[in-house]
Protein backbone atom coordinates (compact mmCIF):
# COMPACT_ATOMS: atom_id res chain seq x y z
CA UNK A 1 0.00 0.00 0.00
CA UNK A 2 2.24 2.77 -1.36
CA UNK A 3 2.44 5.93 0.71
CA UNK A 4 1.40 4.36 4.00
CA UNK A 5 3.47 5.20 7.04
CA UNK A 6 5.07 2.49 9.17
CA UNK A 7 2.35 3.03 11.80
CA UNK A 8 -0.37 2.70 9.15
CA UNK A 9 1.14 -0.54 7.86
CA UNK A 10 1.19 -1.93 11.40
CA UNK A 11 -2.55 -1.25 11.65
CA UNK A 12 -3.56 -3.14 8.50
CA UNK A 13 -5.90 -6.03 9.36
CA UNK A 14 -7.81 -8.71 7.49
CA UNK A 15 -11.57 -8.23 7.59
CA UNK A 16 -14.11 -11.00 7.17
CA UNK A 17 -16.15 -11.06 3.98
CA UNK A 18 -17.53 -14.61 4.25
CA UNK A 19 -17.65 -15.93 7.82
CA UNK A 20 -19.04 -19.36 6.90
CA UNK A 21 -16.18 -20.12 4.50
CA UNK A 22 -13.64 -18.74 6.96
CA UNK A 23 -14.78 -20.87 9.88
CA UNK A 24 -14.94 -23.98 7.68
CA UNK A 25 -11.47 -23.41 6.22
CA UNK A 26 -10.02 -26.23 8.31
CA UNK A 27 -11.74 -28.66 5.94
CA UNK A 28 -9.72 -27.22 3.03
CA UNK A 29 -6.51 -26.89 5.03
CA UNK A 30 -6.52 -30.47 6.34
CA UNK A 31 -8.61 -32.26 3.73
CA UNK A 32 -11.04 -33.63 6.33
CA UNK A 33 -14.78 -33.20 6.67
CA UNK A 34 -15.23 -34.01 10.35
CA UNK A 35 -13.75 -31.89 13.13
CA UNK A 36 -13.36 -35.06 15.22
CA UNK A 37 -10.85 -36.33 12.63
CA UNK A 38 -8.27 -33.71 13.70
CA UNK A 39 -5.89 -35.69 15.92
CA UNK A 40 -4.18 -33.73 18.76
CA UNK A 41 -0.50 -32.94 18.15
CA UNK A 42 2.24 -34.85 19.96
CA UNK A 43 3.25 -31.58 21.65
CA UNK A 44 0.61 -29.03 22.58
CA UNK A 45 0.77 -25.51 21.20
CA UNK A 46 -0.12 -22.40 23.26
CA UNK A 47 -3.45 -20.58 22.90
CA UNK A 48 -3.84 -17.13 24.49
CA UNK A 49 -7.54 -16.22 24.85
CA UNK A 50 -8.70 -12.65 25.43
CA UNK A 51 -11.25 -12.35 28.23
CA UNK A 52 -13.19 -9.18 27.36
CA UNK A 53 -15.31 -9.27 24.18
CA UNK A 54 -14.19 -12.86 23.47
CA UNK A 55 -15.13 -14.97 26.50
CA UNK A 56 -17.42 -12.36 28.07
CA UNK A 57 -19.23 -9.10 27.43
CA UNK A 58 -18.84 -6.39 30.07
CA UNK A 59 -22.26 -4.98 29.24
CA UNK A 60 -24.40 -8.04 29.85
CA UNK A 61 -28.06 -8.14 30.82
CA UNK A 62 -28.89 -11.73 29.90
CA UNK A 63 -30.18 -14.41 32.23
CA UNK A 64 -26.64 -15.74 32.88
CA UNK A 65 -25.04 -12.36 33.64
CA UNK A 66 -23.37 -11.55 36.97
CA UNK A 67 -21.70 -8.53 38.61
CA UNK A 68 -17.97 -8.36 39.38
CA UNK A 69 -15.73 -5.73 40.92
CA UNK A 70 -13.51 -3.78 38.54
CA UNK A 71 -10.74 -1.24 39.09
CA UNK A 72 -12.97 1.84 39.09
CA UNK A 73 -16.47 0.40 38.86
CA UNK A 74 -18.48 -2.81 38.93
CA UNK A 75 -19.28 -4.57 35.69
CA UNK A 76 -22.23 -6.74 34.71
CA UNK A 77 -20.61 -9.67 32.94
CA UNK A 78 -22.31 -11.94 30.42
CA UNK A 79 -20.44 -15.21 29.65
CA UNK A 80 -20.34 -16.32 26.04
CA UNK A 81 -22.22 -19.56 25.34
CA UNK A 82 -20.19 -22.79 25.02
CA UNK A 83 -17.22 -21.68 27.22
CA UNK A 84 -16.87 -24.98 29.18
CA UNK A 85 -17.27 -27.07 26.03
CA UNK A 86 -14.84 -24.84 24.10
CA UNK A 87 -12.08 -25.05 26.72
CA UNK A 88 -12.44 -28.78 27.31
CA UNK A 89 -12.38 -29.58 23.58
CA UNK A 90 -9.25 -27.47 22.99
CA UNK A 91 -7.31 -28.64 26.05
CA UNK A 92 -5.86 -31.74 24.28
CA UNK A 93 -4.46 -29.42 21.57
CA UNK A 94 -3.21 -26.40 23.49
CA UNK A 95 -1.83 -25.14 26.75
CA UNK A 96 -4.63 -22.66 27.45
CA UNK A 97 -3.96 -19.17 28.80
CA UNK A 98 -6.21 -16.16 29.35
CA UNK A 99 -5.22 -12.51 29.06
CA UNK A 100 -6.76 -9.09 29.57
CA UNK A 101 -5.55 -5.49 29.68
CA UNK A 102 -7.64 -5.07 32.84
CA UNK A 103 -6.17 -5.57 36.30
CA UNK A 104 -5.66 -8.87 38.10
CA UNK A 105 -8.55 -8.37 40.56
CA UNK A 106 -11.02 -7.99 37.70
CA UNK A 107 -9.58 -10.98 35.83
CA UNK A 108 -9.71 -13.21 38.89
CA UNK A 109 -13.29 -12.17 39.73
CA UNK A 110 -14.47 -12.91 36.19
CA UNK A 111 -12.69 -16.23 35.75
CA UNK A 112 -13.81 -17.49 39.16
CA UNK A 113 -17.38 -17.25 37.91
CA UNK A 114 -16.81 -19.02 34.58
CA UNK A 115 -16.97 -22.81 34.20
CA UNK A 116 -13.94 -24.94 33.33
CA UNK A 117 -11.43 -22.10 33.78
CA UNK A 118 -9.36 -24.50 35.88
CA UNK A 119 -8.07 -25.65 32.49
CA UNK A 120 -6.26 -22.31 32.09
CA UNK A 121 -2.56 -22.61 32.92
CA UNK A 122 -1.90 -18.87 33.24
CA UNK A 123 -3.77 -15.58 33.38
CA UNK A 124 -1.95 -12.52 32.07
CA UNK A 125 -3.23 -9.07 33.06
CA UNK A 126 -2.30 -5.40 32.81
CA UNK A 127 0.72 -6.10 35.02
CA UNK A 128 2.26 -8.07 32.15
CA UNK A 129 1.46 -5.50 29.46
CA UNK A 130 3.25 -2.55 27.89
CA UNK A 131 1.45 0.81 27.76
CA UNK A 132 1.25 2.33 24.29
CA UNK A 133 -0.34 5.57 23.12
CA UNK A 134 -0.95 6.48 26.79
CA UNK A 135 -4.15 4.46 26.94
CA UNK A 136 -3.81 1.08 25.26
CA UNK A 137 -2.02 -2.00 26.52
CA UNK A 138 -0.10 -4.47 24.41
CA UNK A 139 0.93 -7.98 25.47
CA UNK A 140 4.71 -8.12 24.90
CA UNK A 141 6.45 -11.18 23.46
CA UNK A 142 8.46 -11.77 26.62
CA UNK A 143 5.29 -12.52 28.58
CA UNK A 144 5.38 -15.96 27.05
CA UNK A 145 8.84 -16.64 28.52
CA UNK A 146 7.26 -17.44 31.88
CA UNK A 147 5.55 -20.46 30.32
CA UNK A 148 8.85 -22.28 29.97
CA UNK A 149 10.12 -22.21 33.52
CA UNK A 150 11.38 -18.65 33.20
CA UNK A 151 13.67 -19.39 30.26
CA UNK A 152 13.36 -16.85 27.47
CA UNK A 153 12.07 -18.44 24.29
CA UNK A 154 13.47 -17.58 20.88
CA UNK A 155 11.18 -15.64 18.56
CA UNK A 156 11.01 -18.62 16.22
CA UNK A 157 9.78 -20.89 18.99
CA UNK A 158 7.11 -18.45 20.11
CA UNK A 159 5.90 -17.71 16.60
CA UNK A 160 5.80 -21.36 15.64
CA UNK A 161 3.81 -22.49 18.63
CA UNK A 162 1.50 -19.69 19.78
CA UNK A 163 -1.97 -18.50 18.76
CA UNK A 164 -3.47 -15.25 20.03
CA UNK A 165 -7.29 -15.38 20.05
CA UNK A 166 -8.21 -11.72 20.40
CA UNK A 167 -10.85 -9.33 19.11
CA UNK A 168 -8.30 -6.71 18.02
CA UNK A 169 -5.03 -7.70 16.32
CA UNK A 170 -3.65 -4.16 16.55
CA UNK A 171 -2.68 -4.73 20.17
CA UNK A 172 -0.56 -7.78 19.41
CA UNK A 173 3.17 -7.27 18.96
CA UNK A 174 3.81 -6.43 15.26
CA UNK A 175 6.09 -9.46 14.88
CA UNK A 176 3.19 -11.67 15.97
CA UNK A 177 0.32 -10.13 13.99
CA UNK A 178 0.21 -13.29 11.90
CA UNK A 179 -0.30 -15.35 15.04
CA UNK A 180 -3.66 -13.67 15.68
CA UNK A 181 -6.99 -15.30 14.97
CA UNK A 182 -9.26 -12.38 15.64
CA UNK A 183 -12.41 -13.41 17.43
CA UNK A 184 -15.83 -12.06 16.61
CA UNK A 185 -16.86 -9.62 19.33
CA UNK A 186 -19.41 -11.04 21.77
CA UNK A 187 -22.39 -8.74 22.29
CA UNK A 188 -24.36 -10.75 24.85
CA UNK A 189 -26.61 -12.73 22.54
CA UNK A 190 -28.03 -15.93 24.03
CA UNK A 191 -27.92 -17.56 20.58
CA UNK A 192 -24.23 -16.74 19.97
CA UNK A 193 -22.55 -19.92 18.66
CA UNK A 194 -19.18 -18.48 17.64
CA UNK A 195 -17.06 -20.57 20.04
CA UNK A 196 -18.80 -23.67 18.74
CA UNK A 197 -18.12 -22.71 15.11
CA UNK A 198 -14.49 -21.55 15.43
CA UNK A 199 -13.34 -24.73 17.20
CA UNK A 200 -12.37 -26.59 14.02
CA UNK A 201 -10.21 -23.71 12.78
CA UNK A 202 -8.29 -23.50 16.07
CA UNK A 203 -7.79 -27.27 16.19
CA UNK A 204 -6.49 -27.24 12.62
CA UNK A 205 -3.95 -24.57 13.56
CA UNK A 206 -2.74 -26.66 16.51
CA UNK A 207 -1.58 -29.45 14.20
CA UNK A 208 0.46 -27.16 11.93
CA UNK A 209 4.23 -27.42 12.15
CA UNK A 210 4.65 -23.64 12.31
CA UNK A 211 1.60 -21.65 13.31
CA UNK A 212 2.81 -18.26 12.15
CA UNK A 213 3.88 -19.32 8.66
CA UNK A 214 0.76 -21.49 8.25
CA UNK A 215 -1.62 -18.75 9.31
CA UNK A 216 0.17 -16.25 7.06
CA UNK A 217 -0.29 -18.61 4.10
CA UNK A 218 -3.93 -19.20 5.05
CA UNK A 219 -4.63 -15.46 5.12
CA UNK A 220 -3.09 -15.06 1.66
CA UNK A 221 -5.40 -17.83 0.43
CA UNK A 222 -8.38 -16.19 2.16
CA UNK A 223 -7.54 -12.94 0.36
CA UNK A 224 -7.28 -14.67 -3.02
CA UNK A 225 -10.63 -16.41 -2.51
CA UNK A 226 -12.44 -13.30 -1.30
CA UNK A 227 -13.03 -14.71 2.17
CA UNK A 228 -11.31 -11.68 3.75
CA UNK A 229 -10.04 -8.29 2.60
CA UNK A 230 -7.48 -5.88 3.96
CA UNK A 231 -8.31 -2.64 5.73
CA UNK A 232 -7.82 -0.67 8.91
CA UNK A 233 -9.43 -1.09 12.36
CA UNK A 234 -12.86 0.50 12.33
CA UNK A 235 -13.44 -0.09 8.60
CA UNK A 236 -15.46 -3.26 9.17
CA UNK A 237 -17.03 -5.06 12.09
CA UNK A 238 -15.24 -8.42 11.91
CA UNK A 239 -11.55 -8.95 11.24
CA UNK A 240 -8.98 -11.74 11.46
Amino acid sequence: MQGDTADDIERICYFVQDEDRLLDYWKTALGVTEESAIVPPAEKKHLFIDIDDVLVSRHGWGRTSFVVEGEYQNWRIAPRPYIPWFLSRLEPYYHLHAFTSSNSVYARNVLNRLPNTKLLKNVFTRDHCVLINREHYKIPRNVMSSLDGGAVWTREYEAANSVLFDNDPFYAEPDYRDNVVTAKVFKDYDNDDYLFRVLGLLKALAVQGNIQSSLRAWKEDWMAKGIVRQGYPGDFSDHV
